[in-house]
């Protein structure tokens, strides 16, 4: 795994080589780049290519859309037809990804859903969402505290864990998270690729339920981990979750190879009709 700059973005990359499509991994709410360490090693040496990199470290007040310009800026730099795995807000924004057709397939772990299906999170963190609302009106950046965090998002990680994921973790727009909770529209007609849901059973904020009616909206396949919650991707056991995401990617790999044959075929006709 090897530190990068990526659109002028700090990452990492690590080649794999044996697949066509390379991966590429989107932090969410609060997170870095680092929280797919386990995962870019993992999907590496399975033989996949993995880009993961941290959006604007200045976030105070940057909307959705600042967050979906530095990706496809990413994006651009890694090539066409990526697999975009987006967590949590970036779940949402693989989801604007594969709206505007610049991925050949999505994984959407613990996602924010789409506008229509309301973000309602367990009762028992209600208490940690009313703490962070005056912030989150007025679209000031903030951090909820270790404790808030365990009990809204880290609530299947060891304590020794929170505290080291807890001191990566770096306060994120007021503006964005706000427009997660109210619901952010994605054209659901113009997703036309493969797309995965992941949804930790356990999770008390996206909970399986809007997980699964996220899944509904875009027709995906739904995975679901007994055990786990929102931060799957480093909660003890996380390999399972990345072990079943890797099967959905071989599964669905041969359908991604076809459709670029099958799309580099009439780009080969349209440009044999442009010459004559």
């Amino acid at each position: 795994m090897e530190e990068v700059e990526l659109a002028e973005f700090h990452g990492v990359v690590a080649a794999g080589g044996r697949h066509a499509h390379p991966l590429v991994f989107l932090h969410g709410a609060w997170e870095t780049h680092r929280c797919f360490d386990g995962y870019v090693r993992f999907f590496a040496e399975r033989g996949w290519d993995c880009y993961a990199f941290t959006r604007r470290t200045d976030r105070d007040r940057a909307r959705i859309e600042d967050y979906l310009e530095d990706t496809l800026r990413v994006l651009d730099q890694v090539g066409p037809a990526p697999i975009v795995v987006g967590h949590s807000l970036g779940g949402l924004l693989a989801q604007l990804v594969a709206a505007q057709q610049r991925c050949a397939a999505a994984v959407l772990i613990e996602p924010g859903p789409p506008k229509g299906i309301p973000v309602v999170p367990k009762a028992r963190t209600w208490p940690v969402f009313m703490r962070l609302a005056p912030r989150i009106a007025v679209g000031k950046s903030f951090l909820p505290t270790r404790r808030a965090a365990r009990r809204a998002w880290l609530n299947r990680l060891p304590a020794d864990d929170v505290a080291e994921v807890y001191s990566r973790l770096v306060p994120e727009s007021g503006v964005a998270f706000r427009q997660v909770l109210t619901g952010y529209p994605v054209d659901s007609k113009l997703v036309r690729c493969p797309v995965l849901c992941v949804s930790g059973l356990d999770s008390p904020s996206i909970t399986p339920k809007m997980v699964g009616k996220t899944a509904r909206r875009y027709g995906a396949s739904l995975i679901e981990l007994a055990g786990h919650s929102h931060w799957l991707m480093e909660e003890p056991g996380w390999e399972d979750g990345a072990a079943a995401i890797e099967g959905w990617l071989r599964e669905v790999e041969p359908t991604l190879l076809a459709g670029a044959s099958t799309a580099a075929r009439a780009e080969d006709r349209d440009a044999g009709h442009g010459a004559g």
